[in-house]
């Protein structure tokens, strides 16, 4: 099935985001698929939880760099269920049958 677009040179905006994490080992990864989209005449623009922290990461790249969305953290009673934050506190159970908060 051919569509209306193939063949033709188009320019996509691509957000690079990080939602769930602490750290930065994100945006290595993203930056070289950001580099190859680059390459190819497409434009990403990074939003990142913290922008001081992504600063020696991204500050001398060529892509727009933008706060993203940040949800505060609530405080979880011993009497709630659990609820992950991160990517980490899921991994922490990955060995573990039943949650523990």
């Amino acid at each position: 099935m051919q569509t209306e677009w193939q063949g033709e040179d188009r320019v996509a905006n691509v957000l690079m985001g990080w939602e769930l994490g602490a750290g930065l080992g994100h945006v290595q990864p993203l930056l070289r698929v950001a580099n190859e989209l680059a390459a190819h005449g497409h434009r990403p623009v990074f939003a990142v939880k913290n922008l001081l922290e992504a600063a020696p990461l991204l500050g001398d790249t060529q892509f727009p760099v933008l706060q993203s969305p940040t949800w505060p953290a609530r405080p979880t009673p011993a009497d709630r269920q659990f609820r992950a934050a991160s990517y980490a506190d899921i991994s922490r159970f990955a060995d573990s049958p039943t949650p523990t908060t």
